[in-house]
């Protein structure tokens, strides 16, 4: 039988590849709001480290806390500061009930995002495509707000 530090370590590992094994060990957790001993992280905070979606969602489906790691910051706090994924930010949100100025520039900061091909585009200077796109996203996180997307 593994020790805890080394089924969390496996778990940490597992989070990171994104190959579904994570959610395997996880259900052999006996404390989903196991902190590590040396930064005080939670599985949580490595899966939004990981912008790992799925173990997130099945980690706040198994009572996953906002908890603070010895940094004082929370798995929400980490996600509006690293920008991976509005999912992420938008699942851990909703579960908490708490909002911050930082997510809500989420769905408006497509160019957050390395990579997205609209960062051409911005960079190139031809702002109407992009300016199009942010207002297009706009629109729908505003008609997800009242229900009509």
């Amino acid at each position: 039988m593994n020790s805890e530090p080394e089924q969390h370590s496996r778990i940490l590992e597992a989070t990171k590849r994104k190959d579904g094994t994570a959610l395997t060990l996880l259900a052999g957790v006996p404390d989903i709001n196991y902190q590590d001993q040396d930064d005080g992280r939670t599985y949580l905070h490595h899966a939004v480290e990981a912008d790992n979606l799925e173990v997130a969602k099945h980690l706040l489906d198994h009572d996953a806390k906002n908890v603070k790691n010895k940094a004082e910051q929370t798995p929400l706090a980490l996600a509006n500061k690293l920008h991976h994924g509005c999912e992420i930010q938008h699942i851990l949100q909703e579960r908490f009930g708490l909002k911050s100025s930082a997510a809500n520039k989420c769905a408006l900061n497509v160019g957050n995002y390395a990579g997205f091909p609209f960062n051409r585009v911005k960079r190139s200077g031809q702002t109407e495509p992009f300016s199009k796109l942010q207002q297009h996203i706009k629109t729908i996180d505003i008609g997800r707000k009242i229900g009509k997307h």
